[in-house]
């Protein structure tokens, strides 16, 4: 039979069956209705009317382990009748043969397993008085026999407590190592989704608006290259342009994620914050798309998380305005306020996509605008009105969530 540990790992140990144990001690407390006829020649005399109680009893002990109590019962009742009986029909008294004591301290130390420690102690003191008083009235009062009743009663009561407790200790421990075993797989598994997120996000915020320049300008240079030369060269100069960031940007996010931990923490992540908004504007620019800029308010630092938050967002703005826009235009505003940073991107579209635009199984860069935002306990509101979407976001100031990773 295999044993499981705290740590979940089996160890074989052979049991002896349960059935053997009761057989062994039905069989003792059978021979102790042997009463002894000659101490000197070591002779001793099978006593049937002795033997009869201590067999029922060998029969009712298998019964302890699912019925305690019940059988406890019929094991006090059977020792009562072997006290009381014989100085009643016989008229003189005689001690009870060892196997009684055995058999009670065994039921008792069975109950004191299945029990709490106050109905050990309630039923153990009952049995000792019950069989205390069974014993003066048949026998007198006999100081050692019933001091030694009480201790084997008292010892079978205390050894079963013991035992239970040490069970409960075990079992205690070991659904806590199981729990924390669970907590440990769960933790590292949601590890594992978050970083899967951060991942694609930073995946998408990497190549999505590159690759976008770059499917643009290629159908751009293919329709003009045989009429228009020079406008063909120029797409093709943003596709280059486009092709060697969007490869950049890709190798260093491969590097980062083959590096050590110590390594990731230690090296500059190609990340840009509100500072370098800018520049993405100008790059933004060249690839067609006009943008009408504006800053209110007064412009101050941003907490890490916050700045990079704010450029990713800004980043998937324009990248959408470009892609989804009908007329490669769009406006951008960055509001200071006291407690919060608001971005504003609003850019013309046709009516027809914007489904295309708010479709979840399609849009994972809007997907991952709202996560970044949570992460920093910020919220995005999109809209459509009049031919034109716009996207809202909110950050608190400072940011009420640090130390995530976005």
């Amino acid at each position: 039979m295999s044993m499981r540990t705290a740590r979940g790992d089996h160890i074989t140990r052979p049991r002896v069956p349960f059935w053997v144990g009761d057989i062994a001690l039905g069989l003792l407390l059978i021979l102790t209705a042997c009463t002894p006829e000659d101490h000197e020649k070591l002779q001793f005399l099978w006593s049937p009317g002795r033997a009869l109680p201590l067999i029922i009893m060998a029969v009712v002990l298998p019964f302890r382990r699912k019925y305690p109590r019940p059988t406890l019962g019929v094991v006090v009742f059977l020792s009562l009748v072997a006290i009381v009986v014989p100085s009643l029909t016989s008229g003189y008294s005689r001690l009870p043969s060892l196997g009684y004591q055995i058999a009670v301290a065994v039921v008792i130390f069975q109950v004191a397993l299945t029990s709490s420690r106050r109905q050990t102690i309630i039923i153990s003191s009952f049995t000792i008085g019950l069989l205390g008083i069974a014993v003066a009235a048949a026998l007198g009062l006999v100081p050692s026999l019933i001091v030694g009743g009480t201790a084997v009663i008292g010892f079978a009561a205390a050894a079963g407590n013991g035992v239970r407790n040490r069970r409960a200790y075990i079992d205690a421990i070991t659904e806590r190592a199981e729990r924390a075993e669970r907590t440990r797989d769960l933790e590292a598994q949601r590890r594992v989704t978050d970083e899967r997120l951060r991942i694609a996000r930073e995946l998408h915020d990497a190549a999505a608006h590159q690759i976008a320049a770059i499917n643009l300008h290629a159908g751009v240079a293919s329709k003009v290259l045989t009429d228009r030369p020079e406008e063909a060269e120029r797409a093709l100069a943003v596709i280059r342009e486009s092709a060697s960031s969007v490869l950049k940007e890709i190798s260093t996010l491969l590097g980062l994620l083959r590096s050590g931990d110590d390594q990731i923490r230690t090296e500059p992540r190609p990340v840009l914050g509100v500072a370098g908004i800018g520049d993405m504007i100008e790059m933004f620019e060249r690839l067609g798309l006009r943008v009408a800029f504006e800053s209110r308010g007064t412009e101050r630092p941003l907490s890490g998380s916050v700045d990079v938050v704010a450029y990713r967002v800004v980043q998937e703005a324009l990248t959408n305005a470009h892609k989804h826009g009908s007329r490669h235009e769009v406006s951008l505003s960055l509001i200071y306020e006291a407690e919060e940073f608001t971005i504003v991107s609003v850019n013309p579209i046709d009516p027809s996509r914007v489904a295309q635009v708010e479709n979840p199984s399609g849009r994972h860069g809007l997907l991952g605008m709202r996560e970044r935002l949570e992460l920093v306990g910020g919220t995005l509101v999109s809209s459509d009105s009049n031919g034109s979407y716009a996207l809202r976001a909110s950050i608190p100031l400072p940011a009420s969530v640090k130390g995530k990773q976005i």
